[in-house]
Order: C-alpha cells, then structure tokens, then sequence
C-alpha cells in the first residue's frame, strides 16, 4: 500500500441509499470505496461497529484499521442562565418537558417510529411536554401530516435547522434526547447530549450501542412499546435520570476533539515514517 491514509466515517450511502438512487450509483461507490481501501496504508474510523463494517463488507485488513472517536465541543456542557433558555423556550413556543430529536429525515434515522412511540407515551403514559426535532426535519417534513394526524397538535415541533448557539441552549431546555435510529457511524448528537448533561435514549445497535453502553438507555429500534416506555420512565424516575447525567457526563470528559486530533495525527506520522 502507498502512504496513503483513509478515513471512513460510515457506511450510510450503502446501508440506506437514499431514495431513488439507482442501483449503479451504490455498485460504483462500492467499488470506489473498495480500491481506497485497498490502497490505503491506513484507515481511518470513528467507531468499532463501522470498523466491523469495513471488514465484513470489503474483507478490510484489520491491521490497517484504526478506531479514532470523535469529539464533542466542550461549548455545550455550558449551562445558559435562566433567562437566556426562557427566551430561547419562548422564541421557539416550547414548553417542558421537552423530549428532542436532532437528525435530518433520511429513512436510517427512524422518525416514523419516533412519532409513533411518542403518541403512544402520551395516550398510554400521560406524558406532558412536547416532542421536539431538530435538523432537515423541518416544517415542510411529511412528520407534520403524521402528528396532525396523530392529533398531536402543538404536542409535536419541528424546527428544521437552528444557528448552533440555539442548538446548544436546546440541549439544556431538554428533559431527554431521544436518537434511536436504525444505523449510525458514530451518533454525534448521543455524545452531545451527554455532554450537556441530558439523559440519552438511544438504540441498541451498532455504534449507539456502543458509545451508549453503561450510560444510556437502550432500546430495540423497532419496538415502538419499548421506545414509549423508556420514554416515560426517564421523564419521571429522577434516581435514573441523575445516575444518567453523571455517567454521561464522564463519557463526554473521556471524549475530545484534542484526543481526536491527536489520534489523527499519530495514524499520518505512522504512515509517513513506515517505508
């Protein structure tokens, strides 16, 4: 191999192409994918799962591949003061609990199933508050039809993309973020999260599962109960929620940009110094 260093962050585009990609667009980035690999001296992976992933898919050389996390911004651990997360709950009409969803509106996210297991944590469990999602689902989002015809009402938010200061404000207005998709390279939203001190909900798969592990609440993707009743159960059992915080915060701590680059670094001087 040359001296050549890769870095793969998942493989969404093969997993959950996007809809009406066609069928050559997946083959040629396969095959793209396949020679870098190939050529590389190293590469380069955000987590163990996508790793496993290189290896089952392309029979990636596991000596050449290293697992070098991401980082979260230490930013986001800053609490504003209670005036400033007012304002930011009035400007976007919220009110508590918040349960919060950041990710876009692909198929991998899994936001039908979200919706469903909120209205059934408020039909079943009475759950107050409202369910909030961040990122490309906005207001144009065919989620908005599926809560109107929920009857969520006002019950449901989507606020599309937010400037970054808002993003983190939200963070701390939230009572729980709940990300249960069905596929991620890493899941830096989970990380986010923890770093600001929220409890996290988040799949049993994969790289959620990983990064969540002993810190969040895992659940089966595909269960709309299980996800309702975890939904339910952090709102309202405050030993759990704190014994959550703590050890989310403690993940956060264990996970910088600084150890990111670092890491990075190393794999390039590795593969610059090697003949």
């Amino acid at each position: 191999p040359k001296r050549i260093v890769v870095t793969v962050h998942d493989l969404i585009q093969l997993f959950y192409p996007p809809p009406g990609q066609h069928q050559l667009s997946r083959l040629y980035l396969g095959l793209v994918l396949g020679s870098a690999l190939r050529r590389a001296r190293h590469v380069i992976t955000v987590s163990r799962s996508s790793r496993r992933d290189l290896i089952n898919l392309f029979a990636a050389d596991p000596k050449r591949l290293v697992v070098v996390p991401n980082g979260v911004d230490p930013a986001i651990a800053h609490r504003p003061d209670k005036e400033a997360l007012e304002e930011v709950k009035a400007r976007y009409r919220l009110r508590s609990p918040l349960v919060l969803v950041v990710a876009n509106d692909k198929p991998h996210k899994n936001l039908d199933l979200v919706l469903r297991a909120y209205h059934l944590a408020v039909r079943k469990h009475r759950i107050p508050g409202q369910l909030v999602f961040l990122g490309g689902a906005g207001t144009e989002s065919r989620l908005q039809d599926r809560a109107d015809r929920f009857g969520l009402g006002d019950r449901v938010r989507l606020l599309g993309r937010v400037p970054r200061a808002d993003l983190y404000a939200l963070y701390h207005v939230a009572a729980v973020q709940l990300h249960v998709s069905l596929y991620e390279g890493f899941g830096l939203p989970v990380l986010e999260a923890m770093c600001a001190g929220i409890p996290v909900i988040t799949s049993n798969l994969g790289a959620m599962r990983e990064l969540g592990e002993g810190v969040a609440r895992l659940v089966n993707p595909l269960e709309v109960d299980e996800v309702a009743s975890a939904i339910e159960r952090v709102l309202v059992d405050d030993p759990l929620r704190r014994r959550m915080i703590e050890a989310g915060r403690r993940r956060a701590e264990s996970l910088s940009w600084d150890r990111t680059v670092e890491e990075t670094v190393a794999v390039y001087r590795l593969a610059l110094g090697e003949v």
